[in-house]
């Protein structure tokens, strides 16, 4: 596992949280065949999903709509701290839009 994180920094944080992840579907039962499987994700609605998805250690909002909108065609899209400043050098600045960092847009 600890080679395919290599490349993106991080790797013993990401391949324990990774791990800890699969561990998890495994008690859980969700397996396709012998392997941990995301698979159930798809019989549920966007918002569900993205609560799934969250619930793992080390998964945030902007990891579950990249998951969402790569991985299964959703209508999500993936916010950072960098998209966030821009959005706030064009839309004028409210308390309403600027609660809104970290939820869904």
């Amino acid at each position: 596992m600890r080679p395919c994180c290599c490349g993106s920094g991080l790797a013993e944080i990401k391949t324990g949280r990774v791990l800890t992840i699969l561990n998890q579907l495994v008690e859980e039962g969700h397996m396709d065949g012998d392997q941990p499987s995301l698979d159930y994700l798809w019989e549920l609605p966007t918002g569900e999903a993205k609560k799934q998805i969250v619930r793992f250690n080390g998964v945030g909002p902007k990891t579950a709509a990249c998951v969402l909108m790569f991985a299964m065609r959703r209508a999500e899209f993936p916010v950072d701290t960098h998209v966030w400043k821009v959005r706030a050098h064009i839309a004028e600045p409210s308390t309403e839009t600027d609660s809104l960092t970290g939820r869904q847009l």
